[in-house]
């Protein structure tokens, strides 16, 4: 895997290259070949495994698999300096023969074909934001065939200034969602969280809204666009940009780690309507706090899905979970999910049996589903990014787009669970017509678009409250 300084050095190449030629569709092309290569080459064949070899198509799944799996080792356990270390060198030694074979393997695929950058925009506008040091740009796909590229300059969010307020930001998040600090510290956070929207939208966010002409508030149908961060511009929430009046006021925001992956998303078939519900409980967690909000939750979900499929408490395993998801169109879980910076394919959702058996990004990643629609991870941080793997989808909402989603909710940051469980009964309530009929997954970026503005309205001064949700996929 890459660091962040590696990223940002071949990422300032490539910008600086093809704003040099003239040529910002050849230098978005190279950015996507330099991003997440290991799961963009799964995205390819997962896609179009008809054109392979079963064996080859078979092996080829089965070595990304274990490249995952490598991820899940459990470095939770207390072990000796000594021992961790010769669990490092194995875990490396495995890694470079597995990524050996993958390569091997991969060169006996035809190579994708070129993506068209003025069909990836066409159901909205996509926006790759690159800082780096020798300058920040917005690369604007506008579905203009043309000219599928278009490059702003972005002074302002200079390298040096955009990476401090990335750092701030993260701290003041930290200090603002956290109960362990007095009122005044948290109050004194969530201000900086405030300022740091407000800047996102002066120095970058209003100058792509304006350039896309997108500079009022929609009277009918809304406009949607989709937000392509590179590096540690990921941690940043633009879809939320402003200072009162902001992007949530312009646009439907999604976001997407990647072209390639937006492609993948969108080769899904969407949903014919009689797709299941799978809905994962887990109140009660072994060594976790208890979240006193899920019952009541999970109640207004059954009311609004009567024909959803319940696991809850001691069934609430990861066995069952895994092999319930392939029956299912969707599903809901509403849990403790836990991050691990530094170890994200062990990011995990925290269910009956996590300590023994945990369900981490690199289960999720694994599996290989077909025709599946939504899932709504009502849980912390589940699109919080390791800041080594800031190019990467290794979070637990990347890795149920891996599996075959076609849209993902998740969170960014902690969250409370009486406001996890106020923000599904809207996004429910909007995407069944308050239970009239069922989920019609295509609105579920209209859907928690709407339901995030009605919390923002309730507490416009606590961005971390209403700021954290966010739609990946089509």
């Amino acid at each position: 895997m890459h660091g962040p300084q590696a990223y940002s050095l071949l990422t300032e190449k490539i910008i600086s290259t093809g704003l040099a030629t003239g040529d910002p569709a050849r230098a978005v092309a190279l950015l996507e070949r330099s991003r997440g290569l290991l799961s963009e080459d799964a995205m390819d064949i997962r896609r179009d495994t008809s054109r392979l070899e079963p064996a080859l198509a078979d092996e080829l799944r089965a070595v990304s698999t274990h490249l995952r799996a490598l991820d899940a080792r459990d470095r939770a356990i207390s072990q000796s300096i000594d021992r961790q270390r010769e669990l490092d060198r194995k875990i490396a030694a495995e890694r470079v023969r597995l990524t050996t074979r993958w390569t091997r393997l991969r060169a006996m695929v035809p190579e994708p074909a070129p993506l068209d950058l003025a069909a990836i925009a066409a159901d909205g506008p996509v926006v790759m934001v690159a800082s780096v040091s020798s300058g920040a740009h917005a690369l604007l796909l506008t579905g203009n065939h043309e000219q599928p590229v278009r490059v702003l300059d972005l002074p302002a969010l200079d390298f040096h200034t955009a990476s401090e307020r990335a750092l701030t930001f993260l701290t003041a998040r930290h200090y603002a969602t956290s109960d362990a600090y007095p009122l005044r510290v948290r109050l004194s956070a969530q201000a900086e969280v405030r300022d740091t929207l407000a800047w996102l939208w002066e120095c970058a966010a209003e100058p792509v809204l304006r350039a896309l002409d997108l500079t009022s508030t929609p009277e009918d149908t809304w406009p949607r666009l989709w937000w392509c961060p590179l590096g540690f511009l990921g941690y940043l929430p633009w879809h939320a940009a402003g200072a009162g009046a902001g992007v949530l006021d312009r646009v439907i925001s999604s976001y997407t780690a990647s072209l390639r992956a937006l492609d993948f998303v969108r080769s899904i078939p969407p949903s014919a309507g009689d797709g299941r519900t799978l809905i994962v409980s887990q109140s009660e967690p072994p060594s976790a706090s208890a979240l006193h909000g899920v019952e009541a939750e999970v109640a207004a979900l059954h009311t609004l899905l009567p024909d959803a499929t319940l696991l809850a408490g001691p069934t609430a395993t990861r066995a069952n979970v895994l092999a319930a998801l392939p029956g299912h169109a969707n599903v809901h879980f509403a849990c403790h999910a836990m991050t691990e910076a530094h170890t994200p394919g062990m990011s995990r959702l925290l269910l009956a049996d996590h300590e023994a058996a945990p369900l981490t990004v690199a289960d999720l990643a694994a599996l290989h589903l077909t025709g599946r629609q939504l899932a709504v991870l009502s849980a912390c941080s589940t699109s919080e990014v390791s800041p080594d793997l800031t190019d990467e989808s290794l979070h637990l909402t990347g890795a149920f787009q891996l599996a075959g989603f076609r849209h993902v909710i998740g969170a960014q940051w902690p969250v409370s669970d009486s406001v996890a469980g106020e923000v599904s009964r809207s996004f429910y309530g909007h995407l069944t017509g308050s239970g009239s009929h069922a989920p019609r997954t295509d609105d579920s970026a209209r859907a928690l678009h709407t339901a995030v503005r009605e919390l923002r309205e309730r507490y416009p001064a606590t961005p971390t409250i209403w700021a954290s949700y966010v739609h990946t996929g089509a």
